[in-house]
This record gives C-alpha cells, structure tokens and sequence, in this order.
C-alpha cells in the first residue's frame, strides 16, 4: 500500500537524500540533496521503538504537536466509530514489520494517501 508511491517518489529522489529533518512546529520535512533541497507538509500517524518492539500513536506521544498529529487523531476516531478498539490503542506491540503495516492500515483506512496528492 505505501510501496507504490513511495515508488513513484524515487523518481524525485526519495530514499537517496543526503539527509532529512522534521520541524514538528511547522509540520515540514525537507530532504537535502546535493544539489537541491525539498519540502513538504509531514503527517506523523507514530513511531516504532525497535528497542522496546513497539508502536506508539502519534496522539498519544506527548512530544508530537496537536497540528501533525491530526490525522493519527482522525484514524483513531475512525477506528473508533467502525468498531475496531485494538487499532485505537495508544501503544502496541509492534516489530519493525508490523509496525509499517500499522502505518499502512492508517493510511489506507482514512484515505491518506489520496489526500496526500
């Protein structure tokens, strides 16, 4: 589900930046290339700890702000109303695979990626 665009984006040079930063603040990432910067808004849904093999939600990660984290908030919501609890749960145990399918289903279940467009 995310391989697909995320292939489409190689073609601009995803995946081959010389380095990368968020600014939570301002919601932005930007990869640095040698020869160009790029941007674009950033939409945090969690994080994985591999030390701890686990996957925290955006929402409930007290150091992502309100703003980036809303479309983590509005999957939860949606998980909510659909009747499925597990995948509204702030914490989960989660190894690095499950964790992207997590990222996945998130993104996917709330039409992310279409609006990512």
């Amino acid at each position: 589900m995310i391989d697909q665009p995320a292939g489409a984006h190689r073609s601009w040079g995803f995946g081959s930046a010389d380095r990368w930063g968020l600014d939570q603040r301002t919601g932005i990432i930007t990869w640095t290339f040698p020869d160009r910067t790029a941007g674009a808004p950033a939409r945090i849904l969690g994080s994985h700890s591999p030390s701890s093999e686990s996957w925290l939600r955006a929402w409930a990660d007290v150091s992502v702000p309100p703003g980036t984290s809303r479309d983590a908030r509005t999957v939860r919501d949606g998980a909510l109303a659909n009747g499925h609890p597990a995948l509204a749960e702030p914490k989960a145990e989660a190894d690095e695979q499950k964790a992207a399918a997590l990222a996945a289903l998130a993104v996917r279940s709330d039409g992310l990626l279409s609006r990512a467009r």
